[in-house]
């Protein structure tokens, strides 16, 4: 009983061989698929095309073949982390292989608005301040001291140490390998999205197909993965600390779950302002989504249900301590963030336009609410983005169909 127990918690995780055999029974008639060492490789003759086109769009760009050399080195980096257990599953490494495809075409497109077509957003801005600060030799400096240089200091920090790893092998410290980085956590945070799937719904093929469809298509997917953005992992992060609190809810239990769901946002309140400020107000705001979910559960009939009390008084408590502990750098953080978003908008827009009017200028809950929706829809109109002058207003214009 024990171990069946065991096998329902840690099978949301896994691909069982009854699955794989499944997969392997269907794929054998599937004259698309390519064979490598008697595992599947989910490469389709779709995907060779366009993978080729993103070669031809990133090597033409560039005015190397070294782009060519990097997409290989950073896709079967990634296609080995995920024959890892908790993170194996042959509906993962599909969409980790279509999305690692689409991203890269998209990106030879971007490569080429920003090289050929001289693309401000990409090469100044903030794109081409977090290319410079993560090529620049500040390696040796701590969080803290990056943090007073320059936004984003966790980010800085790591990529500048792929940029350093490669040069250190006799690469050129050039966009593409950082952009390239990008693509590979976009990809593994879309292979989040298939465990937390799983733990919602099991193994639910058509889910599977519909979510990898959906996510490979986002525009703002293609935007944080396509240029020099910072983005992609405080995206990943936000990911992880979903997955832990669907994890722990999911499987109601006083176990290892929890300790992990705790090591996780404690680690995300530490290391979120790092990535930015105002990421500091997430795994707080992922806490009380959590705990009005557990308090919206409890019913008379739960099986659970005074464990389910216990975790909300405990939950509760902990989370008023860490508030006050916080509170001050909360409000500095948001009173700071507004202060400079509405500066930016200021000078971008005018004083009568829909978004300063409706939310900009709103009080912080009503910018909560009503920005969150905006964000989903815009930009409003959708059209201005098509043109062939800045990358980032057409990607968001997908987004927005």
């Amino acid at each position: 009983m024990h171990d069946l127990s065991f096998s329902f918690h840690i099978m949301p995780f896994l691909l069982n061989r009854h699955d794989l055999y499944n997969e392997h029974s269907r794929s054998r008639t599937n004259n698309n698929l390519i064979l490598i060492h008697h595992q599947f490789i989910p490469i389709t003759k779709l995907d060779l095309f366009l993978f080729s086109l993103g070669l031809i769009l990133n090597c033409f760009s560039y005015y190397s073949l070294t782009p060519a050399l990097m997409v290989i080195i950073f896709y079967f980096f990634g296609y080995f982390l995920l024959n890892i257990p908790f993170i194996s599953g042959y509906p993962e490494k599909q969409l980790f292989t279509r999305v690692y495809i689409i991203l890269f075409l998209v990106s030879g497109v971007a490569a080429i608005y920003a090289n050929q077509f001289n693309d401000v957003n990409q090469t100044l801005k903030d794109a081409g301040n977090f290319f410079y600060f993560s090529t620049v030799d500040i390696s040796s400096l701590s969080l803290p001291e990056i943090y007073l240089i320059t936004d984003g200091s966790l980010m800085v920090k790591i990529w500048g140490f792929i940029y350093n790893f490669f040069e250190y092998f006799g690469f050129s410290k050039e966009p593409y390998i950082g952009i390239l980085f990008n693509i590979l956590l976009n990809c593994f945070s879309g292979v989040v999205g298939i465990k937390i799937i799983r733990l919602l719904f099991g193994f639910d093929l058509y889910r599977f197909k519909k979510f990898t469809l959906f996510y490979s298509c986002t525009g703002i997917i293609w935007l944080i993965s396509s240029t020099h953005l910072r983005d992609s992992l405080s995206f990943f992060l936000c990911n992880i600390l979903l997955l832990s609190w669907v994890h722990c809810l999911t499987f109601f239990r006083f176990d290892f779950r929890l300790f992990f769901l705790l090591a996780v946002n404690l680690s995300a309140l530490y290391l979120f302002p790092y990535i930015r400020e105002e990421f500091l107000s997430v795994p707080l705001g992922f806490t009380f989504c959590a705990f009005a979910s557990v308090l919206l559960s409890i019913n008379s009939k739960s099986s659970d249900r005074s464990l389910r009390l216990i975790f909300l008084v405990f939950g509760l408590i902990l989370s008023i301590v860490v508030f006050f502990v916080y509170f001050s750098s909360i409000i500095y953080t948001f009173n700071y963030v507004q202060g400079t978003y509405l500066g930016v908008a200021l000078d971008s827009s005018s004083d009568n336009s829909l978004g300063m009017s409706l939310i900009v200028s709103q009080p912080l809950f009503i910018r909560i609410f009503l920005g969150s929706i905006y964000l989903i829809l815009s930009p409003i109109p959708f059209w201005p983005g098509f043109q062939f002058e800045l990358i980032m207003p057409l990607f968001k214009s997908f987004n927005a169909l």
